[in-house]
């Protein structure tokens, strides 16, 4: 088989370990992944301010945080069932 090179193997443990790939931005978690669909759902699309102050008030997350991963999540939305996510917590109950 092949070896993986020392570079993807600290790649994926990164992954694994939840680190993003940019410095000194932090990967969603399954619970603000639900605090945005929640947000959405109760503010409409576009209105990421309310839906920042309401549910991501301790957080780091700014508004085109949230804009970039509703629309990652509409994407991952459209995948075909049975289709493998790296994140664990795109299940068919939060898409």
């Amino acid at each position: 088989g092949e070896r993986k090179s020392r570079k993807e193997e600290e790649k994926q443990q990164r992954r694994q370990e939840g680190v993003a790939e940019k410095p000194g931005s932090v990967r969603y978690d399954g619970e603000e992944a639900s605090k945005l669909v929640e947000g959405v759902a109760m503010y409409g699309v576009g209105d990421w301010h309310r839906i920042r102050n309401h549910f991501f008030k301790e957080s780091s997350r700014s508004c085109v945080d949230l804009k970039d991963k509703w629309r990652n999540l509409c994407i991952a939305a459209a995948r075909p069932p049975g289709f493998q996510f790296r994140c664990g917590y795109f299940t068919p109950e939060l898409l």
